[in-house]
């Protein structure tokens, strides 16, 4: 961009032609982003969008503010909105498919989407090559923790503790999109009491350093949370409960397996998302 300081009688946009459609778009619309938002005229900085990761951080600068102009543009809250609640469930896949026939890249997908999914949701772009995550986030409010970039991607705690789990091939990548919400299909909840149920669980897994007494306070206090989320939100049917409260165990937290493995402990969900929902 040439020209925003005034000393051109119309701004210049220059575009790599070598560079992708999805590429030239995006820089387009970060452009158009200096020229609309009135108090970046005038102004004399460097501006540069060759990079496949822009970045949206909230900090007070130029270039992140017309990278979110762009994002908007590109693809509008509205229109995004309008998709996510024609769905007749959870899943994503198909949102993924067609956000990105927008023509925009999957950083920019993956960043509108998790700015306007509701919470549950978790992401990981991964190089179908050497299966390292190259992006990865979550929706807000989601609270498990994202796969770290640039490592190989360790699945087997999301897709155990997911409602739904769904991949999508672009180019020479993978776009996986993990759920922890939605109505659990055949839900049903054991007959009993929760609390005792869990004092026998914890009894029989507690360690030196975690007792039984410790294990479940910790288990408490992660569906007790993830309760008043669901709560704030209007969601508390009971099979919802269950999908949600299974997604919090899917964080590395430092559980023993056995805990997590015994089919106990998913009947504990289940029994305290009978108690708690509608």
């Amino acid at each position: 961009m040439l020209g925003l300081d005034g000393r051109r009688p119309k701004p210049l946009i220059l575009v790599e032609r070598s560079d992708h459609p999805t590429r030239q778009r995006f820089t387009l619309a970060h452009e158009l982003g200096h020229l609309l938002l009135p108090w970046h005229l005038g102004g004399a900085f460097a501006c540069d969008t060759a990079t496949d990761r822009p970045d949206f951080s909230s900090a007070a600068n130029f270039e992140p503010e017309a990278n979110r102009f762009a994002a908007e543009l590109l693809l509008p809250s509205a229109w995004l909105d309008g998709l996510i609640a024609s769905r007749n469930d959870e899943k994503v896949g198909d949102l993924v498919r067609r956000v990105l026939d927008a023509e925009v890249s999957t950083w920019v997908a993956s960043f509108r989407l998790t700015e306007r999914l509701p919470s549950g949701h978790v992401f990981a772009v991964v190089d179908s090559g050497d299966g390292k995550v190259v992006l990865s986030g979550e929706t807000q409010g989601t609270g498990i923790g994202v796969p770290p970039q640039g490592v190989q991607l360790d699945r087997d705690r999301l897709d155990s503790f997911a409602s739904e789990v769904e991949e999508v091939e672009v180019g020479s990548r993978r776009v996986i999109w993990w759920t922890y919400r939605g109505q659990a299909a055949n839900f049903n909840a054991p007959e009993g009491d929760s609390r005792v149920l869990l004092k026998e669980l914890t009894q029989r897994h507690g360690t030196s350093v975690d007792s039984a007494r410790q294990l479940a306070q910790r288990c408490n206090g992660i569906v007790g949370f993830a309760y008043d989320t669901a709560r704030r939100e209007g969601e508390t049917n009971a099979a919802h409960l269950y999908a949600v409260f299974r997604g919090r165990f899917a964080k590395k937290r430092g559980f023993h397996a056995s805990l997590l493995e015994d089919p106990e402990f998913d009947a504990w969900l289940r029994l305290r998302a009978a108690e708690l929902g509608d």
